[in-house]
């Protein structure tokens, strides 16, 4: 992560072990794994933004109509390409 790079020791420690939190569904995250991802997202990261982003971006696959689905990407789509 370009984030944690970016971070002075000792905060650059704050990502070890977090791959997995950010990338599983929430429901699958363990009861420590959770309480780690609320701490991490009370913090002004710039991951959080694309970690919710990607769990914004689940709704799309509950539209049943291409029309629908597809108002919805482009409303999502800008955010997410623009800082």
């Amino acid at each position: 992560m370009m984030e944690a790079k970016t971070l002075q020791e000792p905060d650059s420690e704050i990502f070890k072990g977090t791959r997995y939190i950010w990338l599983k569904n929430p429901w699958n995250l363990s009861d420590e794994q959770k309480v780690r991802l609320g701490d991490l997202l009370k913090m002004n990261l710039k991951v959080n933004k694309t970690y919710l982003l990607k769990e914004i971006f689940r709704k799309l696959w509950s539209y049943h109509r291409k029309g629908w689905a597809a108002r919805y990407f482009k409303q999502w789509f800008w955010p997410a390409t623009h800082n």
